[in-house]
């Protein structure tokens, strides 16, 4: 069958908790949704979800996995997750084994970051370095395709995925993301497939079953971030 695992990043406070007033750290200590989704789950027969804080708080010791200026993963933190995604992995598919962030090539440039730009109303003064993950190499093809409105029922183009093809590697991948894909897990992810799959798009049922259909992947991996889960209401 297909592997599937769904990734939740923690948000930036409850890897830095120490940091936070002492007001907001009790009001943590109150039940947190992801709790909800894997006492939930506890009682059946799905995998719990792969919740990378522990992770990120261990690797927040040495380095800085969260941009000051920004509530978004560095591509240091984003390491740190595309580790513990592959590892976790390693169970069904013995054969993979992370890449090490050595071997990408990298692009140095300034970030000016969400919190910033939006909640401080800082300019371009405070940016921050970003050392970006580009791709492994060449061999590495990549293309843009349009995927129709399933949901709806309509033909047209409702959300475009990217698509990676790497001759050097085994196994098909699709990967569901949001921004925090943007920030370096793109490139690591498909230097480890033969084939990735990215849609920005949180799939329900219609989505997943007609992605499946199309693409046929061999894991599947849903990543969101941990402010993006939601309460049956929603």
């Amino acid at each position: 069958g297909i592997i599937y695992r769904f990734v939740i990043i923690p948000n930036k406070c409850n890897v830095y908790t120490e940091k936070m007033p002492r007001a907001l750290q009790e009001a943590e200590a109150d039940i947190k949704r992801i709790e909800q989704l894997q006492t939930f789950l506890a009682g059946t027969a799905s995998p719990q979800p792969l919740y990378l804080q522990n992770a990120l708080q261990s690797a927040a010791k040495d380095e800085l996995v969260y941009f000051p200026n920004d509530t978004h993963w560095t591509e240091a933190g984003s390491y740190v997750g595309y580790c513990e995604i592959i590892n976790s992995l390693r169970s069904n598919v013995p054969d993979l084994i992370p890449i090490a962030l050595t071997e990408f090539p990298r692009k140095r440039s300034l970030h000016h970051g969400d919190l910033s730009g939006k909640l401080l109303g800082l300019g371009k003064e405070n940016a921050v370095p970003r050392n970006q993950i580009l791709a492994l190499n060449d061999r590495i093809e990549t293309s843009i395709e349009w995927l129709p409105d399933w949901e709806n029922g309509e033909n047209l183009p409702a959300v475009y995925a990217i698509r990676s093809h790497n001759p050097d590697k085994k196994h098909h991948a699709v990967v569901f993301y949001d921004s925090f894909g943007n920030y370096g897990l793109i490139p690591l992810m498909q230097a480890s497939f033969q084939e990735t799959v990215f849609i920005q798009n949180r799939p329900n049922e219609i989505t997943l079953k007609a992605v499946i259909e199309r693409f046929h992947p061999d894991i599947v991996i849903e990543e969101r971030k941990e402010s993006f889960l939601q309460t049956p209401d929603e």
